[in-house]
């Protein structure tokens, strides 16, 4: 017989403990032989390995993860430069973000001729953002770089992104987008 098993100690403590027992005859007589191993010191760097192991194999998926994400992205540089207008340029950043940032919403707006811009794609929920906006009202575009906004007491708010109906406003970030030096959109 061959048993691992928690045994309480005199101290209070439970440590693992590896038994063995061997049943035989001797001159005609059953008698068992055995004995009992403490291998709590085992026991422990087993759960550590398999700690070790979990941590390892998120750490493999997410490498999957980004190869999947670098494989669209490679993809998706590809199709922008052989975009023929900016209608299809947002379409193809809108598909790929879509595919990046799976479950997430987003939203692309572009700069339109009269200087504001307007929604012209989105996945996931709808945004809680208005469908037109002034530059002015992104301080993404505002500043020309990446604005991310995590809670009322850390950053300003964009005063196109607003609270969904039960008065939440998620984080978010607005990213400028440019084409040749020059602001066409934005990815919020």
């Amino acid at each position: 017989v061959d048993a691992q098993l928690r045994l309480l100690r005199g101290d209070g403590t439970y440590h693992w403990q590896s038994m063995r027992l061997i049943f035989e005859m001797e001159h005609g007589q059953p008698f068992a032989r055995g004995y009992m191993l403490d291998v709590q010191e085992r026991k422990t760097v087993e759960e550590l390995a398999a700690s070790h192991n979990q941590a390892l194999e998120a750490l493999v998926e997410q490498l999957h993860m980004a190869q999947a994400d670098s494989v669209v992205l490679q993809e998706t540089s590809d199709l922008l430069n052989s975009a023929e207008d900016v209608d299809e340029a947002f379409e193809i950043v809108r598909r790929a973000a879509d595919a990046v940032f799976p479950g997430w919403s987003g939203s692309l707006s572009a700069i339109m001729q009269h200087g504001g811009l307007s929604l012209v794609g989105q996945w996931g929920a709808p945004p809680w953002q208005d469908a037109e906006f002034q530059l002015k009202d992104c301080w993404g575009l505002r500043r020309g770089k990446p604005h991310g906004y995590l809670n009322e007491d850390r950053q300003l708010r964009c005063n196109h992104i607003h609270p969904d109906v039960e008065g939440q406003l998620l984080p978010y970030v607005c990213v400028p987008m440019s084409a040749n030096g020059e602001t066409v959109g934005a990815l919020h």
